[in-house]
């Protein structure tokens, strides 16, 4: 979606509806009353994409302001899961890949929507935002070279010219 020419206009847009208190419903209304059209030829915005939409800007739904009311303040250093993907710059569902990869420190709360929190510090944070950062492959193919680095065994000579291959 952020692809759309007009990205930046509908994301303000989306933004501002959200936090005036529309529901999702409403504001893929409005969306398609402005004349704003998602992505892939489809011809309005349903709830759903709108859904989709905010969670990517990192709004935090009705349902979730809702729960953090009801909830106990966070610890020093922790953050609701939408918080920090916003933060970071990051989607929400991405972050939580994360989670599940235990690549960051979290722990799901007992409320009714089972939300997460993560403890993350500054120097966190910041090693959050360098992961995100690296592109998709990266760490793959690191993890592959390293591999091949580490299988490569010198011929026992120590004869480092040009016509001498590395014994794999």
């Amino acid at each position: 979606m952020d692809q759309l020419s007009y990205f930046p206009r509908l994301a303000a847009r989306a933004r501002e509806l959200a936090e005036a208190g529309h529901s999702a419903p409403a504001i893929a209304k409005i969306l398609n009353s402005e004349g704003f059209r998602p992505p892939k030829r489809r011809e309005h915005f349903g709830t759903q994409g709108v859904r989709t939409l905010l969670q990517e800007l990192g709004c935090v739904s009705q349902q979730e302001q809702a729960l953090r009311r009801g909830a106990a303040p966070l610890g020093r250093r922790e953050w609701w899961l939408t918080d920090l993907a916003r933060e970071l710059g990051m989607p929400r569902v991405t972050l939580f890949g994360w989670i599940k990869r235990d690549w960051v420190t979290a722990h799901q709360l007992t409320d009714q929507r089972r939300s997460w929190t993560i403890h993350a510090d500054p120097a966190e944070v910041e090693r959050l935002r360098q992961l995100h950062q690296q592109s998709g492959g990266h760490r793959p193919r690191q993890a592959w070279l390293d591999h091949q680095q580490a299988t490569i065994i010198r011929n026992e000579e120590g004869n480092h010219g040009d016509d001498v291959e590395p014994h794999v």
